[in-house]
């Protein structure tokens, strides 16, 4: 042997593979990247949307206490015979309406 070592065939497959493992990091470490970044963006609308529900549930709360503030006022219980007749009034004028055009439409189709 003058001094040159034979390598045997196994152990320069697994060279190769290391050679490729190397080259092959830049390739995952882009890919890792891009699954970073998709999930950072993922984070910031689900974020966004999380603080979006819960102003929006804020304010149905701020319109519950005002309405039952209103409610619970003492203009809204006095003049709730007033709603009361005026409610009746609408349905008895729509009523009176559909009655009068009834005949309208028994001539025409006669």
């Amino acid at each position: 042997m003058n001094g040159v070592r034979s390598v045997p065939p196994i152990i320069l497959g697994s060279m190769n593979a290391k050679a490729t493992d190397r080259t092959g990091w830049k390739k995952r470490a882009l890919e890792a990247e891009a699954a970073l970044a998709a999930a950072l963006v993922e984070r910031n609308e689900l974020w966004q949307e999380l603080h979006k529900r819960a102003a929006d549930e804020r304010e149905i709360e701020y319109y519950r206490r005002l309405n039952a503030q209103i409610e619970g006022s003492l203009s809204w219980r006095l003049t709730a015979p007033l709603r009361m007749v005026k409610g009746g009034a609408l349905k008895a004028r729509s009523l009176l309406a559909a009655r009068r055009a009834e005949p309208r439409l028994r001539r025409s189709a006669g």
